[in-house]
């Protein structure tokens, strides 16, 4: 059997990668408010105990930490690896955007007469995607956010850190991977994603319960 065209390939690459990527993006959003937060709270309630500020201290740390490995993994550039970079390189060529739009109309439940509608939606989630890839700074902000996971988080390495990325700067890389998040939904059926507006409330959530427990 002859092997299928690239496009294809590359269509399959793109819905096969969808699920996973939605779902680490709507955790990686959520550790990061965790930590929101936990940070929050601590920055409030200044005569918390100091066992309970201790515990909350720690809690932040671990989950500042995951959320940063994760937003390494989503960003990989490596090939072989299931990432954002990956879909990219795939949906940046017409072709294959061509090939998922054909696939969503013809395995659409709707009517023909709203296949129009299930190619637009795609082609919007697609073109968000790019806009939102493209917005991110690859040259500094992500050479950071390496240089800090190799050496800080994934490998003790001997050489210290040198460089490192700011809660700014993964306030706003969480945002992005969220939204990346939401548009592959396009290519996940029934995939429930993590809206960058439920950050907000994630991270109030997360600081009610720590507000709760420092008064106790």
């Amino acid at each position: 059997m002859s092997e299928p065209p690239e496009p294809e390939k590359a269509a399959d690459y793109v819905q096969n990668a969808a699920p996973r990527l939605v779902k680490v993006a709507a955790v990686t959003a959520i550790s990061f408010a965790l930590f929101d937060g936990a940070n929050r709270a601590l920055l409030d309630l200044q005569d918390a105990s100091e066992n309970a500020r201790q515990i909350a201290s720690g809690y932040r740390g671990d989950t500042i930490s995951m959320t940063t490995i994760r937003l390494a993994l989503l960003l990989d550039s490596d090939p072989k690896m299931t990432s954002f970079q990956n879909v990219y390189r795939r949906l940046e060529r017409p072709e294959v955007v061509d090939v998922l739009v054909r696939r969503a109309r013809d395995t659409s439940p709707w009517a023909e007469a709203l296949a129009d509608r299930v190619e637009e939606d795609i082609r919007a989630s697609v073109l968000r995607f790019l806009d939102t890839y493209r917005a991110i700074d690859w040259h500094d902000l992500h050479g950071r956010l390496q240089h800090f996971r190799n050496r800080g988080l994934a490998h003790l390495t001997p050489e210290q850190i040198e460089r490192r990325v700011t809660f700014a700067e993964i306030r706003s890389l969480v945002r992005s991977v969220a939204t990346l998040g939401e548009c592959l939904t396009s290519f996940y059926p029934g995939g429930v994603p993590l809206r960058v507006d439920e950050i907000a409330d994630w991270s109030d959530r997360a600081k009610s319960v720590w507000e709760a427990a420092f008064r106790r």
